[in-house]
């Protein structure tokens, strides 16, 4: 099953890494994500991925969410360097701690999201390992949630390892807490309620996906999968 797995990463990931300064024994897959594109995103089961739509036609271009920059991703990555993971998200514009959110928000999250085995059906954004950057309007914080055991409350471990600069974020983790894991994706979102514990399965219909990274690959799946680096 692994070795089909890396097999279909493999052809997704063809052409998708771009060159980034990294230190001597680090193996980084990044991924470029348009600019602009922030409140486009729609997944289309079936037709390979959300380039195939856009949300124009509902999501006001005037709207609070939609110019939001620091909602735009313009590129994701995962970096592994011995016995650490780093996650990383360059942003169109750096996130306004001091300010207050978009009007109708009352959560900010960036994610990356790990899985272990890969589906190209499924629709479900509760992968077993999702790490998250939280802003709140008035602080942010990080967290790796751990669903891979299948019951709630999921393991939350607050992380220390957060940094900002300017409009690029990251936050590293040891590589022994992703058992497993083959792949990733990128996301950020906006909760337009009070967002449910982050130790529960995710809800529907009270966030918003206002970008993911782009798809790159040749084939239809619901989300932009990559290979661990």
């Amino acid at each position: 099953m692994r070795k089909s797995v890396v097999a279909l990463l493999g052809a997704i990931a063809v052409g998708v890494m771009i060159a980034m300064p990294v230190s001597a024994g680090t193996k980084t897959i990044a991924i470029p994500d348009r600019e602009g594109d922030l409140g486009k995103t729609i997944i289309c089961g079936g037709q390979g991925s959300h380039e195939w739509g856009d949300m124009l036609s509902y999501w006001s271009g005037n709207s609070p969410l939609a110019n939001a920059g620091y909602l735009d991703m313009l590129s994701g990555w995962v970096s592994i360097k011995g016995s650490t993971v780093t996650m990383g998200m360059t942003l169109a514009t750096p996130i306004p701690v001091n300010h207050d959110l978009p009007d109708g928000v009352k959560e900010v999250r960036w994610a990356w999201l790990f899985w272990t085995t890969i589906d190209t059906t499924t629709s479900s954004n509760n992968a077993p390992y999702g790490v998250y950057i939280i802003w709140n309007g008035n602080a942010l914080s990080a967290v790796l949630v751990d669903r891979s055991s299948g019951t709630t409350p999921f393991a939350v471990t607050h992380l220390d390892s957060l940094i900002v600069d300017g409009s690029a974020l990251s936050v590293s983790i040891g590589l022994s807490s992703l058992t497993g894991v083959v792949a990733w994706f990128a996301e950020t979102q906006a909760w337009n309620s009070y967002p449910s514990p982050i130790d529960q399965p995710f809800p529907w219909g009270s966030w918003v996906l206002t970008d993911i990274t782009d798809y790159q690959g040749p084939l239809a799946i619901y989300w932009p999968w990559q290979p661990m680096p």
